[in-house]
């Protein structure tokens, strides 16, 4: 969960120092990360209508998605844990042991690791039938078998991204985005390929083994990239062998690692808690959650999670200098988070019944399946709203090396979700369990912004209300335009066609675009610069 802009990480110098950068360099990194991770969302969106022609809202649909969220949790709690620390360890490996400590600190870690999935992995690989009675106790006997099956191949796929993610730290550590940005793509392509290509033949299985082929190739094509790119700067001189051994990092302690992954991987701990319930609802429930969850994940994706990857160092920097100086990049950050999750959060709300219909209703995806997705779209759209203060002020309290308070805090809301989950799912069935997920997103908003301001930082100054009252204003007088443009356009016209729903949803997110900030504009919303900043900033820095 993260956002940046308005002061610069360092750039890797010489011997691991560092060195200013450019005015801008903020900015460009951000949209680096946000072009890739563009580039992965429309990916998973074409796997996504892939996926909704050949498989719908079927029984082996839903197994697939319960096979895929244990691997994924478990790889994410690791990773979430470590990723921070290791980034740090790896900077400091670079300038006391260059390359080489780097490399030696990865393989490290990649042990630990190994020996932390070891059992787990064994334990899914030997008793896949009753991990998944574990995680989805509504399943049925067939499902239970097919879903075990399809674990397997999971729980091989997770481990190779796992190797991934700490290559990739390798390289962000030396502040390069690019390489690990392509890399990453092969796995979405490979497992498009491999779907494509055998899906008559193996069903399912096609869609599994093809996540299995596209997170190995994409290790390869790292290690690959590795041998080539991974060097010293011209001049480093590695110091004596007693100077870097006193100077060597410790790789990471277990006790922060733990405070970390709880802080880290809530969402995912509460995805499975979500489809543990969403297992007793009628079939196809799970699947439809999480078409509607491709889209909005891929809305996030481009903004919330773009902007938050540059937060921390910046934020980090900033704790030297004290509260003050960090509270303004706080709300520097929370301004521009504000005017990108704004819009996004209103079409969410009106406008997914359309995209759903242009990305997935053909096959055995139907229009019931489509208006579905609409509403669980709908009680989604909260959630990107206050992910986005929720990523800036986890990010401050990171920096500030608050871990056990993140990991209490985790703590009561994945405790608040089951809550929510129960409560919710009677009278509105999985459209309540996309509730709980705001709902739950804006409760922990709420502490973590608590906390920050327990910190002394001031999170309010005056304008900021002025401010989201302008920025809440156009984004909602943007959602009544698609709303009703949306409306008189489909009583009108033949929106079964592939080309007149292509059409509405691009005459509707031109009209959203320049109503929206059209009227930024005329409320003279300076901030609103910083989206044109981005955009011109972004060509030249993607040879980072």
């Amino acid at each position: 969960m993260p956002s940046p802009i308005s002061e610069e990480p360092p750039a890797s110098g010489p011997a691991g120092e560092t060195s200013p950068r450019k005015p801008g360099g903020s900015l460009a990194s951000v949209m680096v990360v946000s072009t890739f991770r563009g580039l992965a969302a429309l990916l998973a969106i074409v796997l996504g209508v892939f996926s909704a022609r050949y498989f719908g809202t079927s029984l082996e649909k839903d197994c697939y998605v319960i096979a895929q969220t244990g691997p994924n949790l478990l790889s994410t709690i690791l990773l979430g844990g470590i990723y921070s620390m290791l980034m740090v360890s790896l900077a400091e490996a670079g300038r006391t042991q260059g390359a080489a400590g780097q490399m030696a600190l990865v393989r490290a870690t990649l042990r630990r690791l190994g020996l932390a999935l070891a059992p787990v992995v064994g334990v899914a690989l030997l008793f896949p039938r009753l991990f998944i009675r574990v995680v989805a106790p509504g399943f049925g006997p067939s499902q239970v078998e097919l879903a075990g099956k399809l674990l397997i191949l999971a729980a091989m796929a997770m481990v190779a991204s796992v190797v991934f993610a700490v290559l990739r730290s390798l390289f962000h550590s030396r502040m390069s985005f690019s390489a690990p940005g392509l890399a990453n793509l092969v796995t979405s392509v490979a497992t498009l390929a491999v779907l494509v290509l055998l899906v008559d033949r193996l069903g399912i299985f096609a869609l599994a083994l093809g996540a299995l082929a596209g997170s190995a190739l994409s290790v390869l094509a790292l290690l690959l990239i590795m041998g080539r790119g991974i060097k010293d700067p011209p001049g480093f001189e590695p110091p004596p062998p007693g100077e870097a051994a006193r100077g060597a990092p410790a790789t990471w302690r277990w006790s922060d690692f733990l405070w970390m992954s709880l802080g880290s991987n809530f969402g995912q701990v509460n995805l499975l808690v979500d489809n543990a319930f969403g297992s007793f609802l009628p079939v196809g429930s799970i699947a439809l959650m999480g078409f509607a969850f491709v889209i909005m994940s891929g809305a996030e994706s481009l903004t919330t999670y773009s902007l938050a990857e540059v937060a921390l160092p910046v934020f980090t920097m900033a704790v030297g200098r004290g509260t003050s100086d960090l509270g303004r990049l706080l709300r520097v950050n929370l301004r521009h988070m504000l005017l990108l999750t704004a819009p996004l959060s209103a079409g969410c709300l009106v406008f997914g019944a359309p995209v759903a219909r242009l990305l997935f209703e053909r096959g055995e995806f139907d229009s019931a399946a489509t208006a579905s997705v609409g509403v669980i779209l709908a009680c989604f759209a909260p959630q990107v709203l206050f992910a986005g203060y929720l990523a800036l002020y986890w990010r401050v309290l990171v920096a500030r090396r608050r871990l056990r308070a993140i990991g209490w805090a985790a703590a009561a809301a994945i405790i608040l979700n089951a809550a929510l989950d129960y409560v919710l799912m009677g009278p509105f069935g999985i459209s309540g369990i996309a509730l709980s997920t705001s709902l739950v997103t804006l409760a922990l908003a709420i502490l973590l912004g608590y906390l920050v301001r327990r910190e002394g930082i001031e999170v309010h100054v005056q304008g900021d209300t002025s401010f989201t009252a302008k920025v809440l204003f156009c984004a909602a007088l943007m959602g009544a335009m698609l709303f009703f443009g949306s409306a008189a356009f489909e009583r009108f016209q033949d929106i079964s066609r592939e080309s007149i729903r292509l059409a509405e949803v691009v005459s509707g997110l031109a009209i959203a675009a320049a109503a929206y900030f059209g009227s930024l504009r005329l409320l003279r919303v300076e901030e609103v610069r910083v989206i044109g900043r981005m955009a011109g900033l972004a060509l030249p820095w993607m040879k980072r």
